[in-house]
């Protein structure tokens, strides 16, 4: 037999196994890695959207307080733009926006405040509609004297009886701008309750956007400049800063002046009662809505009040024709914001996700005061709808009476 050799069995070297990773928790939250992701590309675009909000905010708007409150911590940056280039009229730029062969009723409803022969606001029963068209509404005054005997007139007899003045003026306004005015269709928005908020409202609202705009302007600098803290792992970009804040001022200064482009197309005048002694009894302002079809719309017949402590009318009139002032300052503010927008986008990517949240925080609160301004807007509207036949004047006249008295 062959001989069997014997093998030894030697014990088998353990091979080393590589070390097991363990999942290292995080010291604080990675704001930068979160900020990349969603903040820094998606807050600074919100600003370019907001259309009916920023609609809503400029077709109310009387003065420079208005202006400079859009101004801080701005939203529907693009609707603001292409806003002023519509009024402004500057044909090649609204080629550019896709309006070159539009009407300028339709920029005047949807912008502006203003009623004309081609616009005109409407009471539907539930809310105002401003139309294209002309309307069958008339603004009337009711005078009681001091022997009790009421009196009715339009605005233009108003001013001739000296019942209401000009705000402002010691002689009564000229009777024949009135009748001017009173040819046109009323507006009811601006003489609804509280529609327009008091100069001293306006004045503390715009004095805080101005310091939480400047806040959003000062803090990055100090986080780039005095506490050197960095964007993730790298040290901030020298440009970073300086484009965020020549973006931000050229996008604060180009809304205000597209706001103001806007503004100054219209006029507005506000009548008020002449203070003498036989003006004691409060005067009674109400509107006449003749039933209508306006825009494919019925409207029906009623008397639309002012409330009771509002003895004033306010009135507002599209300018004749657009100037070459209105022209330049339009193309020059739509440019200041599109290049400042740019600026403020490159110089937000660069800086500490802290500055994209402060912006957003500033726009977000701007953004609820504004609508806070216009919460006249939303107040009812007191009105009586009249279910008769509006061409009895006999009737119309004691319905009337006998409703508003």
């Amino acid at each position: 037999m062959a001989p069997t050799g014997a093998t030894s069995t030697l014990p088998a070297t353990p091979t080393a196994s590589p070390p097991l990773l363990q999942p290292q928790g995080t010291s604080g939250f990675e704001g930068d890695e979160f900020s990349n992701n969603l903040f820094s590309d998606l807050a600074p675009l919100l600003t370019l959207f907001g259309e009916q909000v920023t609609k809503q905010f400029l077709s109310m708007s009387m003065g420079w307080a208005d202006n400079i409150l859009l101004g801080m911590g701005p939203l529907g940056i693009i609707t603001t733009v292409v806003s002023a280039i519509r009024v402004g009229g500057v044909r090649k730029l609204k080629a550019l926006i896709g309006r070159a062969r539009e009407s300028p009723a339709t920029a005047e409803q949807e912008i502006l405040s203003s009623t004309s022969n081609n616009v005109c606001e409407l009471w539907n029963g539930n809310e105002i509609v401003r139309q294209l068209g002309k309307c069958k509404t008339t603004e009337f005054v009711m005078f009681t004297s001091q022997d009790g005997e009421i009196q009715l007139a339009d605005l233009p007899h108003s001013v001739h009886n000296g019942w209401l003045k000009l705000e402002g003026s010691e002689s009564f306004y000229s009777s024949d701008k009135a009748e001017a005015l009173s040819l046109q269709s009323p507006n009811i928005a601006l003489n609804m309750d509280r529609a327009i908020a008091s100069d001293r409202e306006l004045g503390v609202w715009t004095a805080l956007g101005v310091i939480l705009q400047f806040m959003a302007l000062i803090i990055p600098a100090v986080v780039t400049y005095h506490w050197k803290w960095q964007k993730g792992t790298t040290s901030i970009q020298a440009y970073a800063y300086p484009c965020f804040l020549a973006g931000s001022c050229l996008v604060t200064i180009g809304i205000i002046l597209c706001s103001y482009v806007i503004e100054a197309t219209t006029t507005e005048t506000t009548f008020v009662p002449c203070d003498d002694e036989q003006n004691k009894k409060p005067l009674k302002i109400f509107r006449l809505q003749i039933g209508c079809t306006v825009g494919d719309q019925q409207f029906p017949s009623c008397v639309i009040l002012n409330p009771k402590d509002n003895r004033i009318i306010r009135t507002s009139r599209l300018l004749p024709g657009s100037n070459k002032k209105t022209l330049t300052w339009a193309g020059l503010s739509s440019f200041l914001t599109i290049v400042g927008f740019i600026c403020q986008f490159v110089g937000l990517r660069s800086l500490h996700w802290s500055a994209t949240i402060i912006q957003l925080g500033v726009t977000l609160f701007m953004t609820g005061v504004r609508s806070w301004v216009r919460r006249g807007l939303a107040h009812d509207i007191k009105s009586i709808n009249l279910n008769l036949d509006v061409t009895n004047l006999d009737r119309l006249a004691l319905e009337i009476g006998e409703r508003c008295l």
